[in-house]
């Protein structure tokens, strides 16, 4: 009976609302995620929903995700960064789950970092946030599907008008507060949805094109792929699609950002749609060249901010040049991998 009380470790899932909770497990169990913030009705069933997608036996792309990692990371830590992932009014549970896996599994392989996942976003403040290197907004939303009754197909509700305080809170103060203070912060596609005038600001990017009603464009839908252009090849954090030996191809959804993003000029894109492989037709009238763009970093503050507008689909996620792409994105913006910051100029920062 000792013996076997002894072998039982102690799992630490933080919960800020309900206290700390300590589950024993056996050694060889699998370990559960660190966990913060009230596991409400909607976090729950943020939770349920990418179970499916992270099961290896459900969702065979999994492994391939895990095998896609780099063997080592591109800067070496100098000490353990601690990771918040936001997974809460989830766009899509699938891109959801392919970037979980790729951080869950990065923290086992390197231990470079410790990752903790939130499923809301009620009772995050500042101090609590100050703890982290970085923060992981994770295919969110405004919206929130109805995961509990699957019945209802595919159909969306939207949040209430105290729910949207909650995250207009988070997003609009909260976090660019923090970014600004010098923290780190990754949003990857549906991330893009959610904010204000502020959040949008700090990402440097709104969605949309005039005459367009609908921030999708056209070639989202109606070709197999598009092919991409790297506009500056010297930027460390282009180094996973420089050195990606056969042309690189994408089909996932993507966004139309709008004229007025980039924000003081101080995005620079690292991946943009090369539209000579797309339709004329493809993007809305008036769309400016920062508008095909797909992945790009820019400063905030004293902090880093490092954005992927695509990411909808979880086979996205099992590319090589991805999981490598990503993985230096967090460690650009945990402050691992040194970036030199983008000129101001419009001739480097908003031409494909």
């Amino acid at each position: 009976m000792k013996s076997t009380l002894l072998k039982l470790t102690l799992v630490l899932v933080f919960n800020l609302v309900g206290g700390i909770t300590l589950r024993a497990t056996e050694p060889d169990a699998q370990p559960s995620p660190r966990m913060i913030g009230a596991q409400n009705e909607v976090a729950s069933q943020a939770q349920q929903s990418l179970l499916p997608f992270l099961d290896p036996e459900k969702a065979p792309v999994v492994n391939a995700i895990i095998k896609a990692l780099p063997e080592k990371l591109s800067a070496p830590g100098g000490h353990k960064r601690r990771i918040l992932t936001i997974n809460y009014n989830l766009h899509n549970p699938m891109g959801a789950a392919g970037l979980l896996t790729i951080l869950r599994a990065a923290e086992k392989k390197y231990g470079a970092f410790e990752l903790t996942e939130a499923y809301t976003t009620e009772g995050i403040d500042a101090k609590m946030l100050g703890g982290f290197d970085a923060v992981v907004i994770n295919n969110t939303s405004l919206m929130k599907r109805d995961y509990a009754h699957p019945e209802q197909g595919d159909k969306i509700w939207g949040a209430t008008v105290e729910e949207k305080q909650v995250l207009y809170s988070f997003y609009e103060n909260l976090l660019p507060g923090y970014v600004k203070n010098g923290g780190g912060l990754f949003v990857v596609h549906g991330g893009i949805l959610v904010g204000g005038k502020v959040y949008h600001e700090m990402l440097g990017a709104t969605l949309g094109a005039p005459g367009s009603t609908s921030v999708h464009p056209p070639c989202c839908y109606t070709i197999p792929f598009f092919g991409v252009r790297m506009p500056d090849p010297a930027d460390p954090l282009a180094a996973a699609f420089i050195e990606e030996k056969s042309p690189i191809k994408i089909k996932t959804e993507t966004y139309v950002i709008g004229p007025d993003s980039n924000m003081e000029n101080a995005s620079h894109v690292i991946l943009s749609i090369d539209r000579d492989t797309i339709p004329k037709d493809g993007f809305p009238y008036g769309a400016n060249d920062y508008s095909f763009s797909l992945i790009w970093h820019k400063p905030y503050g004293k902090g880093r901010v490092y954005v992927c507008q695509i990411g909808h689909d979880e086979a996205f996620y099992a590319k090589p040049f991805i999981s490598r792409a990503f993985l230096d994105g967090i460690q650009y913006v945990d402050g691992d991998l040194k970036v030199p910051p983008p000129p101001a100029t419009t001739e480097t920062t908003t031409k494909p």
